[in-house]
């Protein structure tokens, strides 16, 4: 494990309170290939952000295959952009056609949750 992983040790956070606090420290920086701006209206997105947890998060996302990284950025960056407004059925079938059109994966949605599902509980062991 890496030292910038081993931060996330018993830090106390849930693994989407440390997911969501990665997004935000995703949104901070600046936009790149297809992922649209976002402009938070949500109080949640002002809390501060933890740099050390976001990194790390980000450590082990890019450990990722692509279609794992899109799903999960599909359910934390750009769900309430790319997949605004979007049920979560309606939200997992638009990534998985978004993920086939660049990576030429296909995932069922029983699949798309399985890999947001492994990728949460990835944060959650790096945190205990």
């Amino acid at each position: 494990m890496s030292d910038v992983v081993a931060r996330l040790r018993g830090c106390g956070l849930s693994a989407d309170a440390l997911l969501w606090n990665w997004a935000r420290w995703c949104w901070q920086g600046e936009t790149v290939g297809n992922m649209a701006v976002y402009f938070p209206e949500d109080e949640r997105a002002f809390e501060t952000i933890q740099q050390d947890h976001g990194q790390a998060v980000q450590v082990l996302y890019s450990r990722q295959h692509r279609y794992v990284q899109m799903a999960v950025t599909a359910e934390y960056p750009q769900k309430h952009v790319r997949f605004a407004g979007l049920e979560q059925g309606e939200r997992q079938a638009a990534a998985c056609r978004w993920i086939k059109e660049a990576t030429a994966v296909c995932l069922t949605g029983r699949e798309y949750r399985q890999v947001v599902d492994q990728f949460r509980a990835l944060i959650g062991r790096a945190a205990a």
